[in-house]
């Protein structure tokens, strides 16, 4: 019995292999015979396709990664049309009184205002909120207001600058004056800052948002 078991095993496993190899050929042929491209999208265009994407001129959020953002910049990036449409100036003095003054003559020039009470919190904002122009005071404690624009000049994102700014301050020394300068501020104003003065100032480094006001 167990030598009949045993015989009818291997005349059974040749035969199944047999079929196995015959499933295979058939199948393989019909592979062979199918079109490279059906209904849906064809083998040779599944394969992943790494070649770097330029960024959309329309869009310039897409196609940033987290490179392109260490060193700052707001998310997404505000495009200059949307900066002109919502003008924003960003006051730096350790005097709320100050601020509030400036935030009222910008008020008037229907454009915000975005105010830090030092230069440290300054630049960090400047990360956060597009920004137009800055108004500095000279004479803040901690970092002042001409080590704040070497600053800003020189360590700052690209993009950030060459962003125009004025510092304000109450002395009347032409060697301060002449050390902003240096550091790259753009003008001055002396405190009391008058609002005919301040509208002057910007119309003249704003031109295009602030056309002669």
């Amino acid at each position: 019995m167990a030598h009949e078991f045993s015989r009818g095993h291997v005349l059974v496993i040749p035969a199944i292999l047999l079929i196995g190899r015959r499933l295979q050929a058939k199948v393989g042929r019909r592979i062979q015979q199918m079109p490279k491209r059906s209904h849906g999208v064809g083998a040779e265009e599944m394969r992943f396709d790494a070649t770097p994407r330029r960024t959309s001129s329309c869009c310039p959020a897409i196609g940033k990664t987290a490179r392109d953002w260490q060193h700052g910049g707001t998310w997404p990036p505000v495009s200059r049309m949307e900066s002109a449409l919502n003008p924003n100036i960003l006051v730096v003095d350790d005097s709320a009184t100050v601020r509030n003054v400036l935030k009222t003559y910008l008020t008037n020039l229907k454009a915000g205002c975005v105010e830090a009470e030092d230069a440290t919190r300054a630049l960090q904002l400047l990360h956060a909120h597009p920004v137009n122009l800055i108004i500095a005071d000279i004479n803040m404690p901690g970092m002042d207001g001409i080590s704040f624009v070497r600053e800003l000049r020189n360590h700052a994102p690209l993009h950030l600058r060459d962003m125009p700014v004025v510092l304000i301050t109450a002395e009347k020394g032409s060697d301060l004056r002449q050390r902003g300068v240096e550091a790259g501020a753009n003008a001055f104003l002396q405190k009391p800052v008058s609002h005919d003065d301040l509208c002057k100032v910007i119309s003249s480094l704003l031109p295009g948002i602030f056309p002669g006001v």
